[in-house]
């Protein structure tokens, strides 16, 4: 076959090589969306941002703004507004990304939640699984609970039970978070979670202790070391609690291998 000059680069005729000869058994239509446009490689060599990371980047901010106010404001002060003041774009922008403050506000606590758990879970590598690891790892959630905006999402879940559409849209993420939490836990005890009786239920348990007491420095005549003690209290509960139940799932073990 003979040598083909290349087109100019960036020429139609470019792009149509380019397609034909990467993409051999696409269809024109694929070929010609996979392959970006003129303008877009332009931009590229440029070193400017295509309008897809723009819009990410915008996100990422209206986000932070929105975690920002939360922490500040809380869900009642949360509004189009105040994230647009905050994130210094305007109010149409802000419902350009979300189209309702239920998602608005929703967006940016599954962020929230996500890193959460990315926190949690980095920590693993240094230590050794078992049932100390596990109640670290339960005070690193709570660590995350009394920090601002954490501390916001008790009043998310209180506003979710009377209104029905913050509620459809919350409440899956809230669970989310939670059983993802679960399987966290469950992770750091390594071999000893089979060993536990019940270990869902006792998770619960222990996040509940977590959400309890968290909610706790909403109160005036609670102050943050009478939470610290009341949670260091707790602690050592659910250690202790986790070890008489392995104990005993051990000691059901060994009895039915000598039945």
């Amino acid at each position: 076959m003979g040598s083909r000059l290349r087109p100019q680069e960036g020429s139609a005729e470019d792009l149509t090589v380019e397609r034909d000869v990467l993409m051999p058994q696409a269809g024109a239509a694929a070929a010609d969306a996979a392959v970006p446009s003129v303008t877009e490689r332009a931009r590229r060599r440029r070193g400017q941002r295509t309008q897809a990371e723009r819009s990410a980047v915008m996100r990422g901010r209206i986000q932070e703004a929105t975690l920002a106010c939360l922490a500040e404001l809380g869900y009642a002060g949360t509004t189009f507004t105040s994230v647009a003041q905050r994130a210094g774009v305007s109010r149409g922008a802000v419902q350009h990304h979300y189209t309702s403050r239920s998602y608005l506000i929703t967006g940016a606590i599954e962020v929230l939640m996500s890193r959460i758990t990315l926190n949690v879970s980095s920590h693993f590598g240094d230590r050794e699984l078992g049932i100390d690891c596990a109640v670290q790892a339960i005070d690193d959630i709570w660590r995350a609970g009394i920090t601002p905006p954490m501390p916001v999402v008790a009043e998310l879940r209180v506003a979710a039970r009377t209104d029905p559409e913050f509620r459809q849209i919350f409440l899956p993420i809230d669970q989310a978070a939670r059983l993802t939490w679960y399987a966290l836990v469950s992770a750091a005890l390594g071999p000893d979670a089979e060993k536990i009786a019940d270990l869902n239920l006792r998770i619960d348990a222990m996040l509940g202790m977590v959400r309890g007491l968290s909610v706790q420095l909403f109160y005036q005549d609670w102050s943050r070391e009478d939470t610290e003690a009341a949670w260091t209290v707790a602690r050592d509960d659910i250690r202790e609690g986790l070890r008489r139940s392995l104990e005993r799932g051990n000691t059901v073990t060994q009895d039915s291998y000598e039945r």
